[in-house]
């Protein structure tokens, strides 16, 4: 079987040892191929304890709370009018009309905040069912998968909008005096009119993008991966792949990467004219939020391995 090693839980009778663990016995002895969602407290797998155990700790109560405060601030953030980025983007670029803005930027915020709603509310189910009795039911880790997928595809679509943009731009259309942005950004090293030092800049804005929504692809579709290793477990007792330790490390690195943000926020506050604390609080709680769920993952992985 694909995944954890074998000898985590296999002993010296040709490979089948952990049939010698009672919850092994007691759970072959019970016959449901529909998926395990009836297992009662004494019949479970090891595995499927660990998973009831992590899902219902305090650790991931922890994540699941800060990532809803953390999803509130962001909704009120877009009521407020704060906008998206796409269409910051593309009004920069002279594509949108200043009338329709505000309420465009409303609109498409609210809707990019419909898969981090998904995700919240299979959080909730997921912690739920661990709570109750019996194996943690896969309802709430379907609809956190599907929530996943859905910022998989906006993305996807906003790396393809930049790139729109950042070629029509280059192409001259729009009319945005990139030449004044570049002066303001370069000073007087800049050489208004330089073709080349606008082209370049702009291959390289784009390529960055591209690496960002490639590497957050990649790092959704191993959260994603990680879901089905544990619906796995919850309906068979066993998983059939390792939990990602990409998943872990890139997790860490979003940890960091929120820190910066929030201690450089924090030292603008003297600058600011009208100081904003909701991006800062919003920063920092998703940053408690990914850590407490990366520790609940790190845990259950451990005991996946040890088999306890």
């Amino acid at each position: 079987m694909e995944g954890y090693d074998n000898s985590s839980y296999q002993g010296q009778d040709g490979g089948q040892g952990y049939q010698n663990n009672p919850g092994y016995q007691s759970w072959q002895g019970y016959q449901n191929p529909a998926g395990g969602q009836n297992y009662t407290g004494w019949n479970m797998t090891p595995n499927q304890r660990a998973v009831k155990d992590c899902g219902s700790s305090p650790c991931f109560l922890a994540g699941v709370i800060l990532y809803s405060a953390a999803l509130l601030i962001g909704l009120f953030q877009s009521v407020m009018g704060n906008g998206s980025v796409y269409v910051n983007t593309a009004k920069q670029a002279g594509m949108i009309d200043s009338g329709i803005f505000s309420g465009m930027a409303i609109v498409l915020s609210l809707i990019l905040m419909v898969p981090g709603i998904l995700i919240c509310a299979g959080m909730w189910m997921f912690y739920g069912s661990s709570r109750g009795e019996g194996v943690s039911k896969t309802s709430g880790l379907s609809l956190a998968k599907g929530g996943m997928v859905a910022n998989m595809v906006v993305i996807i679509i906003g790396g393809a909008l930049i790139v729109v943009i950042m070629a029509a731009v280059a192409a001259g259309i729009g009319g945005a005096d990139w030449n004044g942005y570049l002066y303001y950004y370069f000073g007087r090293r800049y050489i208004e009119g330089s073709e080349a030092v606008m082209g370049l800049v702009l291959v390289l804005v784009t390529l960055i993008c591209l690496a960002v929504v490639g590497l957050a692809v990649a790092y959704l579709a191993k959260a994603i991966r990680t879901g089905n290793v544990v619906a796995h477990i919850c309906r068979t007792g066993w998983p059939d792949k390792k939990l990602s330790m990409f998943l872990i490390v890139m997790n860490f690195i979003v940890v960091g990467a929120d820190l910066l943000s929030i201690l450089s926020g924090v030292g603008g506050l003297n600058r600011a004219v009208n100081p904003d604390l909701m991006p800062i609080l919003q920063n920092a709680l998703s940053m408690g939020a990914t850590l407490c769920v990366t520790i609940s993952i790190l845990n259950l992985r451990s005991r996946l391995i040890s088999g306890r």
